[in-house]
């Protein structure tokens, strides 16, 4: 079922489902592209997290630093 913002009934039926058509067509096309930035924002948080994750395993995983004084 179209939603009711895409509809116009006050023009003719023809050029309506031209109007139609290009209306949805725009409004598909703004969704993608906010959902495109919305996703983009996302897959930069995951990296930023992934690299913070290895960070800390790299950290936990290295030997602790010797704390020891060698006197010459």
């Amino acid at each position: 079922m179209i939603p009711y913002i895409f509809r116009d009934y006050n023009a003719p039926e023809a050029e309506s489902r031209a109007a139609l058509l290009e209306r949805k067509l725009k409004f598909l096309r703004e969704m993608r592209a906010g959902l495109q930035f919305k996703l983009s924002g996302i897959s930069a948080d995951i990296h930023s997290l992934e690299q913070q994750l290895l960070e800390q395993q790299a950290l936990a995983s290295s030997p602790a630093p010797s704390k020891t004084l060698t006197l010459r």
